[in-house]
């Protein structure tokens, strides 16, 4: 989930994922499976779960999310970490 300009840096910001639903509209993200981001079951992006990992770690792209499925985990990210109310 790390901005492409910082392609350069040596590690990675990771949002972790769990198939274990909670109901937590303000820092869990529910994702239904689709081709594109390679989930295989109902899964929700934790929010409050951020950390960065050494970038040789990490292995090759999974899948993606789509835009607008972006667009509010930015915002979710933003209140998490104070910049939005």
């Amino acid at each position: 989930m790390q901005s492409a300009a910082l392609d350069a840096a040596g590690s990675v910001l990771l949002a972790l994922f769990t198939s274990e639903i909670t109901d937590a509209p303000f820092y869990r993200l529910t994702i239904e499976p689709v081709a594109t981001n390679g989930l295989k079951v109902l899964s929700q992006v934790m929010v409050d779960k951020i950390l960065a990992v050494p970038r040789a770690k990490c292995g090759p792209v999974v899948g993606r999310l789509s835009a607008a499925e972006m667009l509010v985990l930015n915002s979710m990210l933003s209140v998490m970490i104070g910049l939005a109310d």
